[in-house]
């Protein structure tokens, strides 16, 4: 019996600890996105402003810190929804999708970029 309990306990500690993690993680996540979501609003501005639109040493780099923010708050963002996942706080929406509409639109971006750099995007669809 007493084994039993002390299973008992330490299985609650570990939950209990576990719960911490998760909490310590949605925190986390909310103080690293605000930075980030600052240092990218310097980014725009750098990449849009009419003062440094025509400098190609400013335009690398700021795309390049540009993506390098969108890729770091992904992460965080996958963090804080497995965050949610772990916690029961993560709410799905589930809807209908179009996904041919989806992939029309994937299309026409697609096209735009690759006519700019001369090659032609033919994107057919079908039906059955």
């Amino acid at each position: 019996m007493a084994r039993l309990d002390a299973e008992r306990e330490a299985r609650l500690r570990l939950e209990e600890t576990n719960g911490l993690k998760d909490e310590f993680l949605a925190v986390m996540s909310h103080e690293l996105k605000n930075p980030l979501h600052l240092m990218r609003l310097h980014t725009d501005l750098l990449m849009h402003s009419p003062e440094t639109r025509g400098v190609a040493a400013v335009q690398r780099s700021a795309g390049s810190i540009h993506r390098a923010i969108v890729a770091q708050v992904k992460i965080i963002d996958d963090l804080l929804d497995w965050s949610r996942l772990k916690t029961g706080k993560l709410r799905l929406k589930l809807e209908a999708v179009d996904l041919r509409a989806i992939v029309e639109r994937i299309a026409d971006a697609a096209a735009v970029d690759a006519q700019a750099k001369g090659i032609d995007l033919d994107a057919a669809t079908r039906t059955n």
